[in-house]
């Protein structure tokens, strides 16, 4: 009788059932915090959209004021965070970071955190807005060559997205700013050709109106 109650309790003392029963505790408490993270971001998504409306007037360069100048179909194709459809999407947890210095104004860690979200999750489903926000990020904090980069990147490997076409409006202003005029209206006519949003595509000819 005593060996077998020894064989019950070693039994039982290398059984990894306990192991299993915390590991399943631990998952499910990641799990239930990551539903609330991804609560959250779903609400601030519609803050950080009005922020970066905010942020990207086309006046901020020695061009002629546009104060009419909307970003509505901007704001509208910016995607809801990985998150909301993988709870383990780690690239979701730079973009918020990115969105956040973003919207502080910190443009200069903002596009580090968003190149970041590039190099590290280059098949992320955010991987576009990471490079639209790294450009703008760059052009607000004055980088204009690096923004020109992030531009160039972004044609070669996203010809047809819209954000595409909204990056080539900055390199437009860039050239604008440096006596480039003639190259300036070029792309501006390549964003009236090649883009099928209507925004998008006024702008660029109220833009290049102003050369």
């Amino acid at each position: 009788m005593g060996f077998l109650q020894a064989y019950s309790y070693f039994r039982e003392y290398f059984s990894d059932s306990k192991d299993l029963i915390a590991e399943t505790h631990v998952l499910k408490e990641e799990i239930e915090r990551e539903k609330l993270h991804t609560s959250l971001v779903q609400r601030q998504l519609i803050d950080l959209r009005e922020e970066v409306a905010k942020a990207l007037p086309l006046n901020n360069l020695n061009v002629k004021n546009t104060a009419d100048y909307r970003l509505k179909e901007l704001t509208q194709t910016l995607r809801e965070p990985a998150s909301n459809s993988s709870f383990f999407d780690l690239s979701s947890v730079l973009m918020e970071k990115g969105r956040e210095e973003f919207k502080k104004r910190n443009y200069e860690l903002a596009a580090r955190i968003f190149a970041e979200v590039i190099q590290k999750y280059p098949v992320s489903p955010q991987v576009i807005d990471a490079h639209f926000l790294q450009g703008e990020s760059l052009f607000q904090a004055g980088r204009y060559d690096d923004c020109v980069d992030v531009v160039y990147e972004m044609v070669n490997q996203f010809p047809q997205n819209e954000m595409t076409g909204y990056l080539m409006l900055r390199n437009a202003q860039i050239l604008v700013t440096r006596k480039r005029s003639a190259e300036a209206a070029e792309i501006y006519s390549l964003v009236k050709q090649n883009f099928t949003n209507p925004g998008l595509k006024e702008q660029a000819r109220k833009l290049a109106s102003e050369i």
